[in-house]
């Protein structure tokens, strides 16, 4: 690994380690290639899968790392709140009134990104990753899209994980005792399953 003048870690081939490409953004034609209205919504991803081999290897390794990379953009998830779990190196979100009924919306957000263009059996395979922890469930994504040069916030369906599992040993941290970092898993340690 090596940095560059951002600071940012990357591997050998250029690609940043943690997802999404910095100042990486879609055209209307662009994204509809990737994301065809008869495919399924584009999957949002905000804890362990935003580092580039945890996708791959999540994905079941059928795309090349390099295309996975090009297929992400940043997202924004308003309404909920990414959590630490006791015991887990991975996190979870929830939404932002079983997370904290006090708190305001504009505060309640988590920042990630939208994959693009998973086939069948790749989303089969991040089912499996995620397999009884979390349910799918459709959310509203905001994204940017490069339009006419211009820079557009725009509002796109998509899929995500949210925490779903009952079990006293997994417990979600609340958010005053400290908020999840991907800082851990990207020096190796990984307490996830």
């Amino acid at each position: 690994m090596t940095q560059d003048s951002g600071g940012v870690e990357e591997v050998e081939d250029g690609l940043p380690v943690v997802l999404p490409l910095e100042n990486h953004y879609f055209t209307p034609g662009s994204y509809l290639a990737l994301q065809p209205a008869t495919a399924p919504h584009p999957l949002f991803i905000y804890g362990s899968l935003l580092i580039v081999d945890n996708l791959h290897m999540a994905t079941g390794s059928y795309t090349p790392v390099v295309d996975l990379a090009h297929n992400t953009t940043a997202g924004v998830l308003r309404g909920y709140r990414r959590h630490a779990l006791r015991g887990a190196s991975f996190p979870a979100i929830v939404p932002n009134a079983a997370s904290d009924p006090n708190a305001s919306s504009d505060s309640t957000l988590v920042a990630g990104a939208l994959v693009l263009g998973l086939n069948e059996e790749e989303r089969e395979s991040v089912d499996g990753f995620e397999a009884g922890l979390y349910d799918l469930v459709e959310v509203d994504v905001e994204i940017r899209l490069a339009i006419g040069g211009v820079l557009r916030t725009e509002v796109v369906r998509a899929e995500t994980y949210v925490w779903s599992f009952d079990e006293p040993a997994v417990e979600v941290v609340p958010i005053e005792e400290g908020e999840w970092s991907i800082e851990p898993l990207l020096k190796g340690t990984w307490s996830g399953n």
